[in-house]
């Protein structure tokens, strides 16, 4: 069958493409990003893991400087910029890479990386971006030895003060806040000292869509850490799993579900410190003080999700496995307020 004029015209373009690509990066060693990544559509978070654990392998031994090749990514959600600028910080820490980026052809997908400042354009200047940034907070990240993560998850809680008075603002401070202090505590070890071992925030604000906030480590996770971090405590929500015949079979260790189900309800540490141990609970409860929210926690092969909707008698509420092991432990949550009430103004 012969081929139509506008094929070979199309395969003619497609070829000048790929050469113009080469000729500005020579000697790069490229890597091709898939055309979706979004961690909160289902089914895509799986396809997001696999390709950042390709990254790694791929630039382990590499020598020459790595070029991300996103021409044909067609989509970006703020999760997934906060999962790639994780992975592609721990390469340079860990490997010494150096990254360089093949923008989107697609210009929202452009747009949303140069925002969350994982990849920039120079065709969006400063002052072009600067008009968000009462409404988004980039991907920011910190380490053992640094500052308190407070400050810089404050600059994530101002968001909240558009859609909400500053009492709940300063709920998702402190929610934000116990996340990344959790990181210092537990996820990587008390004595590790390794670089590559770092927090992330980022935050988004949307006149229609509410607000995203996420947090993410890339430690051992929450069910690997929490049977010897909460001791008795957890025991006691153990205790209760087996009550609701959650977990039945004792001759087997409990999953990684069941841990993670068991430490969102346990309420103390072994401390006994009333302000501590409280942290993914004061997460949960977060959603309740909202119109409609969502909150999704993935740690292990685990994901836990609690969501509230105005025209729902109960809250929805459920813990299950994962179906394969996420790297680390990530929050994210979604918020909307009543849009009668939103103050959607710049935060000076």
């Amino acid at each position: 069958m012969a081929t139509s004029a506008r094929a070979r015209r199309r395969a003619r373009g497609r070829a000048k493409d790929e050469a113009s690509f080469r000729t500005k990066f020579p000697g790069h060693l490229i890597v091709v990003t898939p055309p979706i990544l979004c961690c909160s559509e289902p089914g895509k978070l799986r396809g997001v893991l696999d390709f950042l654990e390709s990254l790694a392998s791929i630039v382990m031994g590499a020598t020459s400087p790595v070029v991300m090749d996103m021409r044909h990514c067609q989509k970006v959600d703020p999760a997934a910029c906060v999962l790639l600028e994780s992975q592609i910080q721990r390469c340079e820490a860990t490997y010494g890479t150096k990254f360089e980026f093949q923008l989107p052809k697609d210009g929202r997908t452009k747009f949303t990386l140069a925002i969350f400042g994982v990849a920039g354009d120079e065709r969006y200047q400063p002052d072009q971006l600067r008009q968000f940034a009462a409404h988004i907070m980039r991907v920011t990240s910190g380490a053992k030895g640094e500052p308190s993560p407070g400050e810089r998850t404050f600059e994530i809680a101002r968001l909240a003060e558009l859609l909400a008075d500053p009492t709940v603002a300063d709920r998702v401070h402190g929610a934000l806040n116990e996340a990344a202090d959790n990181v210092l505590s537990w996820a990587y070890g008390a004595n590790s000292s390794n670089p590559s071992e770092r927090w992330w925030v980022a935050g988004i604000l949307s006149p229609k869509h509410g607000a995203t906030f996420i947090a993410l480590d890339r430690g051992v996770g929450i069910p690997a850490t929490a049977p010897k971090n909460l001791g008795d405590s957890l025991q006691g929500a153990m205790a209760v799993l087996r009550r609701d015949r959650l977990w039945t079979d004792l001759s087997v260790p409990p999953a990684d579900w069941q841990v993670l189900w068991a430490t969102i309800r346990q309420k103390r540490t072994l401390s006994r410190l009333d302000e501590r141990g409280k942290g993914l609970t004061n997460m949960v409860e977060l959603i309740d003080k909202f119109q409609s929210g969502r909150i999704v926690i993935l740690s292990g092969d685990a994901i836990y999700n609690y969501e509230v909707k105005p025209d729902a008698p109960e809250p929805k509420e459920h813990c299950g496995p994962l179906g394969y092991r996420f790297p680390g432990t990530m929050v994210i949550w979604w918020l909307e307020a009543d849009k009668r009430k939103a103050k959607l103004r710049n935060v000076d």
